[in-house]
Parts: structure tokens; C-alpha cells; sequence
């Protein structure tokens, strides 16, 4: 064989690899640090240049979505705090890269769809580590639940398989919200 037939039948060897969705050594027989042979995707080049843009990393804010992002820090937080001193506010703190975050993405979105009383904001923990470090954030997601003047009143760490630990103790903050404003007797003079 010679070499510019066996370059040939290489390179139809790493398409055809490529078109199955195989993995191609990067050097063949050379082992990395840790001995396990280097391999990285074969991307035909064609591909690599027409492949689509990676979708933005953060959310837009829509008209239609329920939950707010609190982007500037500590201000943010607090402006959110103080403009909903008379309701519920449940946070949820997220990473980009965290799987379990954008796995319970839909369920806290329509988990605020289901609760028109309620604010709902979402803290990115990279773009917030001062705000996220000084309410205690140590896992994520995390998900916290303050009320008026009794402040903070739930803080779970959650998980797809954990979320309903949320849903219950936003149950169990609006069911004592409910109690109150039952018992409550107005003066009469």
C-alpha cells in the first residue's frame, strides 16, 4: 500500500466512524498521563464550521414566564425582599453547569404558574458567589422560601427527585398564611 492510499483509506475509515457517532483516538497507541488513550470526537470539518451557535447561557426574560431573575447582588435580592414584604417569595439558586439545576427548571417554572401569590426569582450562583456564600447557598440547587417580617422560613437543598420537599413546604407557608388571615378579626369601634 501506499501512502497516499492508506491516508485515503484512514480518512474514509474516520468518516465512516465519524457518520456512526464513534469516537477516533487523537494519536493512536499514545497514552495519556493517566494511561488511558486520548480520545476526543471526530468533528469533520465541515461540520464544525456550519454547526449551529451554542443557545445563550442565560434566560431571557419573557412576558410570559413567571419567575425573575435577580441579576445585580445583594441589591437585587434586597429590592426583591422589600417590594414583596406582603407575599410569599420562593428563590431558587442555579448553576449553568449544574444538570440537576436545569433538570427541575420546568418543575419550579410551573410550580409558579400554579402559585399566582407568589414571587418566584432565580440567582445564577456565579454571577451572585457574595449573595449566594452569605445566605448559606453550599449545595445546587437550593431553594429558599421568606415571608414578610418572618423572614426566611424554609431552605432545602433539591434535586429532580427531591423537588417535592418544595412543593411541600410552600404548601405548608401559604396553608399558615391561609390560617392567619382566617383568624384574623378586624376591630370594630
Amino acid at each position: 500500500m501506499t501512502a497516499s492510499s492508506s491516508f485515503l483509506f484512514l480518512a474514509f475509515v474516520g468518516l465512516a466512524c465519524t457518520a456512526q457517532g464513534f469516537l477516533m483516538p487523537t494519536q493512536p497507541g499514545v497514552a495519556s498521563r493517566r494511561g488511558a488513550t486520548a480520545v476526543r470526537p471526530a468533528v469533520s470539518r465541515s461540520k464544525a464550521l456550519y454547526a449551529a451557535p451554542a443557545p445563550p447561557q442565560r434566560q431571557e426574560q419573557s412576558e410570559n414566564r413567571k419567575v425573575k431573575l435577580i441579576e445585580n447582588g445583594t441589591d437585587g435580592f434586597l429590592e426583591a425582599m422589600a417590594s414583596n414584604a406582603d407575599r410569599p417569595v420562593v428563590i431558587k439558586f442555579y448553576d449553568t453547569f449544574c444538570r440537576a439545576c436545569k433538570a427541575i427548571a420546568p418543575k419550579f417554572e410551573r410550580m409558579a404558574q400554579e402559585n399566582p401569590g407568589v414571587s418566584f426569582y432565580e440567582v445564577e450562583f456565579r454571577e451572585n458567589k457574595p449573595l449566594c456564600k452569605s445566605l448559606g447557598i453550599t449545595m445546587l440547587p437550593t431553594i429558599q422560601i421568606y415571608r414578610g417580617a418572618a423572614g426566611k422560613v424554609a431552605s432545602m437543598p433539591v434535586g429532580p427527585k427531591r423537588f417535592h420537599l418544595a412543593e411541600e413546604a410552600l404548601a405548608s407557608v401559604l396553608a399558615q398564611e391561609g390560617n392567619s388571615a382566617a383568624i384574623h378579626i378586624p376591630d370594630t369601634v
